[in-house]
């Protein structure tokens, strides 16, 4: 099984709230896991946002960010490519659709075409939502 995992899915893992434990098992399950930068640059900004407002510790943030980077070690992580910001641009099957969500969308999008049996692991409604009108399975 091939995952395109999204940002809310994977901040969930890494943070260990409720459906952790789902998220985990499809990525454990999984023969290759794509991701956008865009997850990498939500999660960073996730990361100073829990040290900010004191949802965890410096010492905290600092384990959460090593277990995302080395499990994401093993994972393609693909550039966002103008063909995804163009499709971004443009209408979706369900919106409406914030910009961030649209960008994840489009880019499993630019993944499948490469990818074909390519499922999409998201926790976010809009996401899944879209996702599955376009044909994706959707996890978890």
């Amino acid at each position: 099984m091939r995952i395109f995992a999204e940002t809310s899915a994977v901040l969930t893992w890494v943070f260990d709230q409720a459906r952790a434990d789902e998220v985990r098992l499809a990525l454990k399950s999984a023969d290759s896991v794509i991701t956008s930068e865009l997850t990498i640059l939500e999660s960073e900004r996730a990361f100073v946002r829990a040290e900010v407002v004191r949802w965890r510790s410096p010492e905290d943030v600092v384990l959460l960010r090593s277990r995302l980077y080395r499990l994401m070690s093993h994972w393609h992580v693909m550039s966002l490519q103008p063909e995804a910001l163009n499709r971004a641009r443009q209408r979706f099957p369900r919106e409406p659709v914030r910009t961030l969500d649209a960008l994840h969308v489009a880019s499993a999008l630019e993944a499948r075409a490469v990818l074909p049996a390519l499922s999409v692991l998201s926790l976010d409604a809009r996401v899944r939502d879209n996702a599955a009108a376009l044909g994706f399975e959707v996890l978890p």
